[in-house]
């Protein structure tokens, strides 16, 4: 039986962090199995009864008809849902609230997440407010983004080639607030450090872009669930200036490779891998203890 997959935006609609490692685990997927992909906006009542035996995967699904959704969580069928950006809030931005602990009418969608068997999370400190905002239990910790192995490879590959512009200072250029491009770039004004904001390009081009520089700024106005910047970043061999609300540097497995000039050691492109395999592994187990694989 296949996996059903729905998300409002596969890669070749839009080219964010969460379709990007979307994509890379249906393609991990896709070495054990059949994948059915269906965008929110197409999902239909004749979709949903060819998966009712499940397991189906439903990521960043803003654009799922409330209608589908009573469905999934009246008709038994095993769905999971991929947690990436807070949608289980009305504005998904956690920080607004003391403690982690929005009033009731913030919250959204808690019947969805709650039928949910499992819900993902990208990181321990997304799961960690996932749990303290909902009081949900449901969750797991997958502890990762994915990646391409392709893309590992040309990653370890830039890193080896080594950084054109060490002096210099990365950061993102977003429209969006809660990226806070200008606070990155205040703080570098405010340290002397030279810096060019890059803008938005294809993969591989902002791949071999970043790696030209020695540091990144990132100081996100909200929580980052696991911010495959900073990983890119952090396996480029950049320095990483940030704050606390990103979850890739909150993870248990990621401080051994901490260092005290704010790089993170070479092995963490090795470990990434590794994390890759075993949450893949993590998680076709509970598919295939919840659906018909």
């Amino acid at each position: 039986m296949a996996i059903g997959f729905i998300a409002d935006h596969f890669l070749e609609d839009f080219a964010g962090g969460a379709e990007h490692s979307d994509e890379a685990l249906i393609l991990r997927l896709l070495a054990h199995g059949d994948v059915h992909r269906c965008r929110s906006r197409a999902v239909t009542v004749e979709w949903l009864e060819q998966h009712r035996q499940g397991p189906i995967l439903v990521a960043n699904a803003l654009q799922l008809q409330p209608g589908h959704r009573r469905w999934l969580e009246q008709s038994g069928t095993p769905y999971f849902i991929l947690e990436h950006d807070h949608h289980y809030l009305r504005g998904r931005n956690p920080c607004l609230f003391p403690d982690w602990r929005p009033p009731a009418e913030e919250l959204c969608h808690l019947s969805f997440y709650g039928a949910a068997r499992w819900v993902v999370c990208q990181s321990s400190l997304h799961e960690q407010i996932l749990r303290r905002c909902t009081r949900l239990e449901n969750t797991w910790s997958q502890g990762t983004n994915f990646w391409r192995p392709d893309w590992l490879a040309v990653i370890r590959r830039l890193r080896q080639q080594g950084m054109r512009w060490p002096e210099r200072t990365a950061v993102m250029q977003s429209q969006t607030p809660v990226k806070n491009t200008q606070g990155a770039l205040e703080l570098c004004r405010q340290r002397g450090w030279s810096v060019d904001a890059l803008p938005s390009m294809g993969y591989p081009e902002f791949l071999q872009t970043l790696g030209c520089y020695g540091r990144l700024v990132f100081l996100p106005g909200w929580v980052e669930s696991f911010s495959r910047l900073v990983a890119e970043a952090g396996m480029l061999g950049l320095e990483i200036v940030s704050n606390r609300w990103v979850g890739l540097l909150e993870e248990p497995w990621l401080q051994p490779l901490l260092r005290d000039d704010r790089r993170l050691a070479p092995e963490l492109i090795d470990c990434i891998a590794e994390r890759n395999t075993w949450a893949v592994q993590q998680l076709l187990t509970r598919l295939t203890s919840e659906g018909q694989l």
